[in-house]
């Protein structure tokens, strides 16, 4: 029995290996930055004498700081900024139509992040998160010269599992799979505007519960590196 204990003691402590990597009170910083754009033309199958052009351009710029309340706990805020500026134009004979869209997203996230070591460096982690934001956008059509206005407000909280591996005392690499499972509610308003003084006013709100393993799970993989700073 004693002989048993002694093989299976490594394995109680596994969990524990490399608690002493992270320090209690440790800073890190981390965050991301995401830009795209992309353009296309198109000829619809019932009219053969239009062509859709469409242009799309976005940004978004995501930093974080977080600190170390245990060797395995990690606590931290987020701040988050989106651009988005998408256009449609359809050119024909007769008429031509279209829109262009400019949107902008203001947010605030706060997330907390458990750390268990798999050894040699390697962490398993799980993340619980909360977010709010914010955002606005305009849209013209160029026809009509109608335009809409709306804002709406989303707060959403979600789980995310994944790894992490420590390259060395200063950074940190992360892999998980991102809104694992998630609940987000969203209240939307838009304001629609005519040449003629003319105005129209919707409101909508929506809750939602979401997983990502619903989808395609490669493709809600997010990879990162974070800076782990010095104590003073």
């Amino acid at each position: 029995m004693k002989k048993i204990f002694t093989y299976l003691s490594p394995l109680y402590l596994l969990p524990f290996i490399g608690d002493a990597q992270f320090e209690t009170g440790q800073k890190v910083i981390g965050g991301s930055l995401s830009a795209a754009s992309s353009s296309g033309n198109a000829t619809p199958s019932f009219d053969n004498r239009s062509i859709y052009h469409t242009t799309n351009t976005g940004i978004t710029v995501s930093p974080s700081i977080a600190k170390f309340y245990k060797p395995t706990l990690l606590r931290g805020i987020g701040f988050i900024y989106g651009y988005g500026n998408y256009t449609y134009k359809e050119e024909a004979p007769d008429y031509g139509n279209g829109y262009k869209s400019i949107s902008h997203n203001i947010g605030i996230n706060a997330f907390s992040q458990r750390f268990i070591s798999l050894g040699n460096s390697f962490f398993f982690t799980l993340q619980t998160s909360g977010t709010a934001l914010f955002t606005i956008y305009k849209q013209n059509d160029f026809l009509s010269k109608a335009t809409a206005k709306g804002r709406s407000y989303l707060v959403s909280a979600a789980l995310a599992p994944g790894v992490s591996y420590k390259i060395n005392n200063r950074f940190l690499f992360d892999a998980f799979l991102s809104s694992f499972l998630s609940a987000s509610y969203a209240h939307t308003s838009t304001t629609l505007n005519y040449p003629l003084p003319r105005e129209t006013k919707t409101h909508s709100d929506g809750f939602s519960i979401a997983s990502s393993l619903s989808d395609n799970a490669i493709g809600n993989i997010a990879v990162g590196f974070r800076w782990l700073l010095k104590r003073k």
